[in-house]
């Protein structure tokens, strides 16, 4: 693993327009067939990408008990490359008005899990990442994120499907997720990772493995199982983690061959 590469907190709305850029890399730009179907679920036009930023900006917003984490090339070549320093680039004019003029956390860690105070599981965030987590503000490029949504958490808000998204392949793929996690977790209390994404240059380099452990180390602490929907692709990745298959589905034609994933972590005994 390199030594440039940071896991921080990511508590800013407006890194919203980075954090899809990398969705779009991530989940797009791969070398087999299961970019494909997410080309034509999700396909990289202006309505795709601003369902998206609405979305994880508005979450950022409206659920201080989630936890985001990116982590950072901190390298000279990087952040040269990416321009845009601590995720204020590609794409950042896009966001609504009344989300990217919300003002930047540049806390630490503590202090912005601190504004959540009283909220599930706050206390438990801070105490079970500190260590591993620096300060947020290091200049650097994002290569990847991810939500850990802890128990006892609301539906999180998505935005209207955006112009060129595919509604039937959307709805199939939302409607499994949601059906599989009431099946398989009922109302028992878990960590939930919502959504991660590591850019297609930085995949195979440990950045999934950064922002896994933190999120499976507090589900140890809390006692609780961890959850997640899982791509074939990243499926051997939570595997190393303790997650096991439960169940899967395919989705409709013409992409009957994409198998997703339900996947548990068990509770520590």
């Amino acid at each position: 693993m390199s030594p440039t590469l940071k896991l921080l907190p990511c508590t800013r709305p407006h890194d919203a327009p980075t954090l899809t850029r990398i969705f779009f890399s991530g989940f797009h730009q791969v070398p087999h067939a299961q970019g494909q179907f997410y080309a034509a679920a999700f396909p990289e036009t202006p309505g795709v990408r601003r369902f998206f930023e609405h979305s994880l900006a508005e979450q950022m917003n409206r659920e201080p008990d989630a936890v985001f984490l990116k982590v950072v090339d901190t390298s000279a070549a990087a952040t040269a490359a990416d321009g845009d320093g601590d995720g204020d680039g590609e794409g950042a004019g896009t966001a609504p008005a009344a989300v990217s003029s919300r003002d930047a956390k540049a806390n630490a860690l503590r202090e912005a899990e601190a504004e959540a105070a009283g909220a599930a599981g706050a206390g438990a965030v801070v105490d079970g990442m500190e260590e591993s987590i620096e300060e947020e503000g290091e200049d650097g490029k994002v290569v990847g994120f991810i939500k850990w949504t802890p128990p006892g958490s609301a539906e999180s808000f998505w935005a209207d499907y955006g112009e060129g998204q595919d509604e039937r392949l959307c709805d199939a793929f939302f409607g499994a997720m949601g059906e599989n996690r009431e099946k398989l977790m009922g109302g028992r209390r878990h960590w939930y990772v919502e959504l991660m994404g590591v850019s297609a240059e930085y995949q195979r380099q440990g950045v999934g493995a950064m922002l896994l452990k933190p999120g499976c180390d507090l589900a140890d602490r809390d006692g609780v199982e961890a959850y997640v929907d899982a791509s074939p692709v990243a499926a051997p990745l939570y595997e190393r983690y303790g997650f096991e298959v439960r169940n899967q589905c395919t989705m409709p034609e013409p992409f009957d061959w994409y198998v997703e994933k339900f996947m548990v972590r068990p509770k520590k005994t």
